[in-house]
C-alpha cells in the first residue's frame, strides 16, 4: 500500500506541478495578448512620429525651394520690364523730341505680348504745371485728340499726365491723360515729394 501511496502522492505532485503551469500559462495567454498590444502600440505611434516628421521636414524642403525659384522668376521678369523702360529713357535721350508715333513704334518693337507678359503697357508721363496746363492740354488735342484734358479736374500744384501709352487699346485709352500725382499712394512710385501751394 505504500508504494501505491507513493505512486498516488507522487501522481498527485506532478498534477498539482500541472495545476500550477496551467494557471501560469492561462495567467501569461491572458497578458501576453495585451503586452503585444501595447508593444505594437508603442512601435506604431513611434513609426508614425518618424514618419510623420519626414514628411514635414521633405515639404518644408520642397516648399523653400519652390519659394526661391518664384522668387527669381519675379526678379527675373522685375529686370526685364526696367529694361523695358530704360529703353524708353534711352528713346527720349538720343531725341531731340519723341513723337506718339516713335513711342508707338518703339513699344512695337518690344513684342510686349510675347517677350512681356503680364505688362499692360508701356507709357510716358509728362509733368505739367499749372501755368503750362492750357497750352499741354491744346498739344495734345492738335495731335487728333479733341476731347483731351488731364484727368480728374480739379487745380493741383504740379501734374504728372500720361501722355504716351501703348499699346493705346481701349483699356489703355482710358488712362490717356490720367494725372498719377494726384492720387497719394502713387506719389513715392514717382519719386516726387507732394508740393503744396503757399
Amino acid at each position: 500500500m505504500s508504494a501505491a501511496r507513493g505512486y498516488s502522492e507522487e501522481r498527485l505532485g506532478v498534477a498539482a506541478a500541472d495545476g500550477h503551469l496551467s494557471q501560469t500559462a492561462g495567467r501569461l495567454g491572458a497578458v501576453l495578448p495585451w503586452a503585444s498590444l501595447a508593444l505594437m502600440l508603442i512601435f506604431t505611434g513611434t513609426a508614425f512620429h518618424l514618419v510623420k516628421s519626414d514628411s514635414e521636414a521633405l515639404a518644408l524642403e520642397r516648399f523653400e525651394f519652390r519659394k526661391a525659384e518664384i522668387v527669381e522668376d519675379i526678379g527675373a521678369r522685375m529686370d526685364a520690364y526696367t529694361q523695358a523702360l530704360l529703353g524708353g529713357l534711352g528713346l527720349f535721350n538720343a531725341s531731340e523730341e519723341v513723337t506718339r508715333e516713335e513711342w508707338r513704334r518703339y513699344t512695337e518693337t518690344l513684342s510686349l505680348n510675347e517677350i512681356y507678359p503680364g505688362i499692360q503697357g508701356i507709357g510716358y508721363s509728362e509733368w505739367v504745371r499749372p501755368e503750362e496746363r492750357a497750352a499741354y492740354e491744346a498739344a495734345v488735342r492738335e495731335e487728333g485728340f479733341p476731347e483731351f484734358s488731364i484727368r480728374p479736374a480739379g487745380e493741383r500744384p504740379l501734374y504728372s499726365s500720361i501722355t504716351f501709352l501703348e499699346p493705346f487699346d481701349e483699356r489703355n485709352r482710358q488712362a490717356f491723360g490720367y494725372d498719377m500725382y494726384s492720387q497719394e499712394t502713387r506719389r513715392p512710385a514717382l519719386g516726387v515729394r507732394y508740393i503744396r501751394n503757399p
